[in-house]
């Protein structure tokens, strides 16, 4: 069993994230946790649906982006495989904002044996409209910027 798209599987996957960031200007430091799990089922070796929700707190703020998303697999070999997540989702956050977001984001899977693999993007395309009173609309397109690095197993189903 490899940790590639199989047919009637179900895909489990996330990733944590921690940002520190200070300024050498100001004495103020910036915190940010996120923690980001999905889950889906494969209905062939290139297609999943699934679900998830990014949980996020920069110290004063909790937010949670949660829906659907696809994801398209090439598998270019047996270590080796491609793969872009199109997600759709409602966002909520503890300061009343309420919106939606969309993303695309490109990746690497690396097939690490026992039906479990590292995935790495180094970007994403996305578009939010989020606020309380008043949306505020975000298109990102963040493209070699950082990196993003998550794991995934699979889980066949009889």
């Amino acid at each position: 069993m490899t940790a590639f798209a199989q047919k009637n599987s179900v895909l489990v996957m996330g990733s944590i994230e921690y940002t520190h960031s200070k300024s050498q200007t100001s004495t103020n430091a910036s915190r940010q946790f996120s923690f980001n799990p999905m889950v889906g089922y494969q209905f062939s070796e290139n297609l999943t649906f699934g679900g998830f929700a990014e949980y996020s707190s920069n110290g004063t703020t909790n937010g949670i982006n949660m829906g659907p998303f696809m994801r398209y697999t090439t598998k270019l070999s047996d270590m080796f495989s491609l793969f872009a997540d199109a997600k759709v989702g409602y966002v909520s956050a503890s300061n009343d904002y309420k919106g939606y977001s969309a993303g695309i984001k490109p990746a690497v899977m690396v097939n690490i044996g026992k039906s479990f693999a590292l995935n790495f993007s180094f970007g994403e395309l996305s578009y939010t409209s989020v606020g309380a009173n008043t949306k505020v609309n975000t298109l990102n397109a963040n493209f070699g910027k950082s990196v993003e690095i998550g794991i995934s197993k699979n889980f066949g189903l009889k």
